[in-house]
């Protein structure tokens, strides 16, 4: 039997936690400690001499390993153990590496060099999911997923001056000189804010130029945007003018003011977790009463919410609620006001104006005024004021009232308890029909739709019926059209089945038809495998056919898509053909069509191209991008191994080619030159920068900031340079000043805090009271131990303070901190426990 060889290896669950343990070789068998494992994971257990029980969750399921007799049980069930899976060591029961991944379902890789174990897929360990909680209480208070708020660094921002242009031509064979149009646009930084240039023409006139600055002011109170030059005016119904605008509404609506309360009953000793696209937003426990109420942040439009509840004998329970937020409203308590003005260049009047009001009376409730007035029209000055209600009495009903002298009165009801349900009602009366007001159609008096939509069953989208009518009265006479149909999934094709009638002055017909979707089937090949399929086809009740088509497509590698399809209308000469090849490049997007009709006309081609050039001082050529890119912003700067701790590049500091970072949610590498840059981000929402720091080339070297914040502003980069810092070794014992009766054989969290960010870092000393943390960044720190396990075991600690410099260069190890002692002391019968 080989022998056993300690070593001490850091435990990484992906980029959620790490924590130092220390384990045993047993030939090429890596085996943990299981009791300090499960600690650390965080799972339910009890550990009775060499047999560990314990439950996983939510799902409960029960395990048992047994070091006697040298077996392992799931659920009650045997696990297959080889020889060398489970061994006392010492008194303390380790078992394997592959037994744990096993057990957990995970995904594990050693890294001998770096004397580190890699788990890849820790999301069903509890610490995994109390973190992603964690984490989403701090986005419910600001914060970013994983980061706490006061680790992100805010620097001081560089603006890298730059151009953008973005183009776009489209043609055709049929006339190219009549159908041939452009449009190119420039962007740039000016005066701490953006300036834009569009110039948009055909073949046969001049073309049409409009530009526009704009500055924004995030977070100011009464002004956080202005705008000179072109572009929409402001309040409900806006239009294209040339003049200025500002305003102090929000630059980004990403949440709604206040969060809003979810309320329901469960059984008594059960816990409910709420989700929103798959991400953790809250939880609760019920109380005795079978109440439970979560305050769940609401973001504007849908928002559908998933609760999983669990029973305390493993039942699991699954529902849903849904509120829909509608963007009109307003924070309880804000004042946001609009103000616009300038001359017409796209509608039928001289000039424009607005001021446009709005105040959240509470969460629940925001009323709405302005006024809208347009001069040099047909009918000569027109003055609208206007008023509004936006309400949302329970979560499942919405209400919205507008009304607008001299034009419409409008009315809307919805009523939605859950993502399978959904009922809308909405009336319009036009008070002038017969005007050539710039906001009625034409000749319409009246209007009323009503929507209804269910979808039965636990499983989302399986099954979906939905139902439509319209009932529009005109000058002419009434209309009406109603359209009823159902959506379901067999397999990869989607079936579409509908009803539809329509009635009027001029006549009326009923239509059958089903539109059908065939997705991709890999079991077919490599080669048919790939097509996907849509067809159309209707008739009439009476079993007349009227349309009908269908188009083939296929993907050829990630840039391209081919397309083939048919068409047929019933007054049609015969069906019309189409091929299409779409092209989404680095560096441009293309689409082209050639259309053959059947009944003799004449075959054409349509093509289009599009992309966006970006220039920035700094960076080396220019860059492409297939996606428009004005009014975008850029981040980039210079990844580099800090030596002199200044946190800003010298010449003599190495760069650090190939480091992976995450931007916002982009991934990006260094370049050869350290340098990363990626374009196209929204302007004015924060975005944080964080390390990969398995990418780092030395397990020494650490990040200087958990994560930066940058601040993006449209048309420039800003430049964040990311300093790493070389990382030390901190290693010490803990320490009994005099004997104590409680023993002190368990591992303990020390916290080392950095003294100026306040940054803390939990170190778990081994059952010996030794304690080792590799790779730690250089600073002034703290130490004692974490306060609540002191309560338990009663006892209080001294507090070490220390500095750890850093290293002074990349080709050694950086500095070693040894032989620290960390004292504890028994707490007198008169004293109370210190917080420290």
């Amino acid at each position: 039997m080989p022998e056993t060889e300690g070593a001490l290896l850091e435990i990484q669950l992906s980029r959620v936690a790490r924590r130092i343990l220390k384990a045993y070789w047993l030939g090429d068998n890596l085996l943990l400690p299981l009791a300090a494992w499960l600690e650390f994971a965080e799972v339910r257990h009890q550990v009775i001499g060499g047999r560990i029980t314990g439950r996983t969750e939510p799902g409960m399921v029960s395990f048992t390993i047994d070091g006697d007799s040298g077996t392992a049980r799931m659920n009650g069930a045997a696990i297959p153990l080889g020889q060398h899976d489970v061994k006392m060591v010492k008194g303390e029961l380790y078992g394997s590496l592959g037994l744990i991944s096993q057990l957990f379902e995970l995904s594990t890789a050693i890294d001998r060099e770096g004397a580190a174990v890699l788990i890849h897929n820790p999301e069903g360990l509890p610490i995994a999911r109390r973190i992603q909680r964690d984490a989403a209480r701090s986005i419910q208070v600001g914060g970013e997923p994983g980061v706490a708020p006061e680790l992100i660094h805010r620097g001081p921002e560089q603006v890298r001056s730059g151009l953008v242009m973005a183009y776009e031509v489209r043609g055709s064979s049929q006339n190219p000189a009549a159908t041939t149009s452009y449009g190119l646009g420039l962007g740039m930084g000016l005066a701490g804010g953006s300036a834009v240039l569009w110039g948009r023409g055909t073949g046969e006139a001049l073309p049409q130029v409009e530009g526009a600055w704009s500055r924004a002011w995030p977070g100011q109170r009464w002004l956080t945007q202005l705008r000179l030059g072109d572009g929409p005016t402001s309040g409900p119904r806006p239009q294209i003018s040339r003049g200025l605008s500002f305003t102090n509404a929000p630059i980004n609506r990403t949440l709604l003011v206040e969060d809003l309360p979810f309320a329901g009953t469960l059984p008594p000793d059960w816990s409910v977790e709420a989700y929103r696209a798959g991400r953790l937003v809250g939880f609760d426990s019920v109380e005795a009463s079978g109440r439970f109420s979560l305050t769940l942040p609401i973001q504007y439009g849908e928002n559908p919410v998933d609760f999983v509840a669990y029973g305390p004998f493993g039942e699991v329970r699954t529902f849903n609620r849904t509120f829909r937020a509608l963007p009109a409203m307003v924070p309880a308590g804000a004042l946001e006001y609009s103000v616009s003005a300038g001359a017409c260049n796209r509608s039928r009047c001289s000039a424009a104006a607005n001021l446009d009001l709005r105040y959240g009376a509470s969460r629940r409730w925001t009323f709405r005024a302005g006024l809208d007035q347009r001069r040099g029209t047909d009918r000569g000055s027109l003055f609208h004021p206007y008023a509004g209600l936006v309400a949302t009495p329970t979560n499942a009903v919405g209400i919205e009232l507008e009304g607008v002298a001299n034009l419409l009165y409008r009315a809307g009801l919805r009523f939605e308890p859950s993502i399978h349900l959904r009922l809308t009602g909405d009336y319009v009366s036009y008070a002038d029909s017969g005007s050539t007001s710039l906001f009625l159609p034409a000749g319409t008096r009246e209007q009323m739709s009503l929507y209804a939509r269910i979808m039965p069953g636990r499983q989302t989208g399986a099954m979906m019926f939905e139902a439509q009518g319209t009932r529009t009265v005109t000058s002419s006479g009434p209309q009406r059209q109603v359209r009823a149909g159902a959506a379901m999934q067999l397999e990869n094709v989607v079936l579409r089945p509908y009803l539809r009638a329509e009635r009027s002055v001029g006549g009326s017909g009923s239509y059958l038809g089903l539109e059908t979707t065939v997705l991709p089937l890999r079991a077919l090949g490599p080669i048919f495998g790939g097509f996907w399929l849509q067809g159309q086809a209707e008739a009439t009740t009476g079993g007349s056919p009227t349309s009908a088509g269908i188009v083939i497509a296929r993907n050829l590698g990630r840039p391209f898509r081919i397309e083939a399809g048919a068409r047929w209308e019933r007054n049609s000469a015969g069906p019309v053909f189409t091929l299409s090849l779409v092209s989404q490049l680095n560096a441009l997007r293309s689409t082209s069509i050639v259309t053959a009709p059947s009944g003799g006309g004449q075959a054409r081609l349509d093509q289009s191209i599009g992309g966006s050039v970006v220039w920035s001082q700094g960076n080396n050529g220019l860059a492409l991008s297939s996606e428009p890119s004005l009014d975008r912003a850029g981040i980039g700067g210079r990844v580099f191994l800090d030596l002199n701790g200044d946190a800003r590049w010298d010449e003599d500091e190495p760069p650090l080619p190939g480091t992976r970072l995450l931007v916002g949610n982009q991934w990006v590498k260094a370049d050869s030159s350290g340098r990363y840059r990626i374009w196209g981000v929204a302007p004015y929402e924060e975005v944080l920068i964080s390390v990969d720091t398995t990418s780092l080339a030395s397990p020494w070297w650490v990040p200087r900031f958990a994560a930066q914040a940058v601040t993006p502003t449209p048309n420039v980069i800003r430049s964040a340079d990311v300093p790493i810092d070389i990382g030390g070794v901190i290693e010490g014992s803990l320490m009994m000043d005099e004997p104590t009766p409680q023993p002190l054989n368990r591992a303990l969290e020390v916290v080392l805090t950095e003294v100026g960010s306040g940054r803390r870092t939990v170190v778990e000393s081994f059952t010996d009271g030794g304690f080792y943390r590799m790779g730690h960044p250089p600073g002034r720190y703290e130490a004692t131990v974490e306060q609540r396990q002191l309560e338990r075991l009663g006892l209080r600690a001294d507090t070490l303070r220390l500095e750890l410099k850093g290293g002074q260069s990349g080709a050694e190890p950086g500095p070693v901190l040894s032989n620290l002692r960390l004292v504890l002391r028994p707490l007198q019968p008169s004293e109370p426990p210190t917080d420290r």
